[in-house]
């Protein structure tokens, strides 16, 4: 049964796992989500959610887009912050890091034209997923894009998270819910744990209505 995370859980875990240098923090954004930003670039402002110690929204200021990062990770934004203060002066003026709650957008300053999602949305079961895009609307534009790459399969380890398949994202990103799918591809998703790179899928969406 496709149960919810205990948030408590959740967090605690990440908490952890940024203890020492997390699989997924490969020293640069994920390869097929690049991949996805440079075929189909994003719009600035952008919203980086669980954006982890930054890297992806260091690509996106690159790209020229203003950047909000947010992750309830304390040490992974502390490190991210710390990543910026160091950054040329170009960059810290686009980008921003947040503590908080990426699952409640509602309470961020929008509107945002582009919302970039490495191994987010994947962690929570349908239902959260679904409470989650219905909040995220509320601070998007039209024509905003939502850019994803998340885990194709089940994981042999403590909180792998929900992973989904193509037809589960089309689901959540229909037409009678507001999104048009721009592309939706098999990907990889690369790490350093002994599992290697993990089957993974990205795809890009893009709002047509505000309702």
């Amino acid at each position: 049964m496709d149960q919810p995370f205990d948030s408590s859980s959740l967090h605690e875990f990440f908490q952890s796992a940024y203890g020492g240098v997390p699989p997924w923090d490969i020293g640069g954004p994920q390869p097929d989500l690049i991949a996805l930003l440079d075929e189909f670039p994003p719009a600035s402002p952008a919203l980086d959610v669980g954006c982890g110690t930054g890297d992806l929204s260091f690509a996106l200021a690159d790209r020229g887009c203003r950047v909000l990062g947010i992750d309830s990770a304390k040490v992974a934004i502390g490190r991210a912050q710390a990543k910026l203060r160091s950054a040329p002066r170009h960059i810290r003026q686009l980008v921003e890091f947040r503590l908080g709650d990426a699952l409640a957008p509602s309470k961020l300053r929008g509107p945002f034209r582009s919302v970039v999602d490495t191994g987010f949305i994947h962690l929570f079961a349908a239902p959260q997923r679904d409470d989650f895009l219905r909040e995220l609307i509320g601070v998007l534009t039209p024509d905003a894009r939502y850019y994803v790459l998340g885990f194709a399969v089940e994981l042999p380890v403590p909180n792998p998270g929900h992973p989904f398949t193509e037809g589960e994202l089309m689901t959540h990103f229909a037409a009678e819910r507001g999104w048009r799918k721009v592309t939706l591809r098999s990907a990889r998703y690369v790490t350093h744990s002994p599992l290697g790179d993990i089957q993974a899928i990205a795809a890009c969406f893009e709002r047509t209505t505000m309702n």
